[in-house]
Order: structure tokens, then C-alpha cells, then sequence
């Protein structure tokens, strides 16, 4: 299964909105603990390049 993730983020009065896309996949062969670290590894990937972290 492919997981997309989409981080929105505002414009403000002198800045364009800026959207952050991860993607990744996980396997239906694998046990529910590998999808629950893949989505992680994904959100955090997503945060440091954003900046978040």
C-alpha cells in the first residue's frame, strides 16, 4: 500500500502557502508494528525538513 502524507501550511500577508508531500510504502505482508513505524519514520522525515524539529 502506498501512504501518502500532505502537510499544509498558510500563506501569510507577504508569503505563498507551502505544501510538504512523503511517500511511502507498506507491505500487506507485514506485521501492523512495521506499518506503525513506517508512518512515524514518514512524519518525521516530514518535520525535519519543515523545520518542525
Amino acid at each position: 500500500m502506498d501512504v501518502i502524507l500532505e502537510a499544509d501550511k498558510r500563506g501569510g500577508f507577504l508569503t505563498s502557502s507551502h505544501d510538504a508531500y512523503n511517500r511511502f510504502t507498506v507491505r500487506y505482508d507485514e506485521p501492523p508494528q512495521a506499518a506503525d513505524a513506517a508512518l512515524q519514520r514518514g512524519l518525521e522525515q516530514m518535520a525535519r525538513r519543515r523545520g518542525w524539529f
